[in-house]
């Protein structure tokens, strides 16, 4: 065996990645303040927007002209329920709340609220969405990261009426 085909076959493993999105597709990359914007979809015809995206056709007109759309980030928690036990494969704390959370443009997601005690979590609250990081498996120190709601901040709620301010001037 040459020297060249030794080397080749004698390389070192790559090292294991730390961290693994969770449905990359369905968010942008975090921020500086660990905020993100969820993607999902926008019917051309009616302006209804979906997340996740994938759909074949609207819910609300059945039209196939859908696009893919950045959703804002602000909403308001419809429903909650705090999960007590941890299902099989999740690492992270214990006891957690899972709600369902209405964006200010249409669209429904359901997915981890985090930022305080599960028990404090009310339906009307003000959420905005950010990149979550959950263990995925201790023992070797790998993440997982997926997307939450936290409590609104002044911040969040100062540059979504920006945003929304910018869009109807353009």
């Amino acid at each position: 065996m040459s020297a060249t085909t030794e080397k080749r076959t004698s390389a070192v493993p790559a090292a294991e990645e730390k961290t693994t999105a969770m449905m990359p597709d369905t968010y942008t990359p975090p921020g500086k303040r660990n905020d993100i914007h969820l993607m999902g979809q926008r019917c051309r015809k009616c302006g209804t927007r979906f997340f996740p995206g994938g759909r074949a056709s609207c819910t609300a007109c059945y039209s196939p002209d859908l696009e893919p759309a950045q959703l804002t980030r602000l909403g308001r928690v419809d429903a909650f329920t705090i999960a007590r036990q941890a299902p099989r494969g999740y690492y992270g704390p214990v006891p957690f709340a899972i709600g369902s959370v209405a964006l200010d443009d249409g669209a429904s997601v359901i997915c981890q609220l985090i930022g305080k005690d599960p028990q404090a979590w009310q339906c009307g609250d003000r959420g905005a969405s950010y990149a979550l990081a959950l263990p995925r498996n201790p023992e070797k120190n790998i993440e997982l990261v997926c997307y939450a709601f936290a409590p609104a901040t002044p911040i969040d709620l100062a540059e979504s009426s920006q945003a929304v301010h910018v869009r109807i001037e353009s």
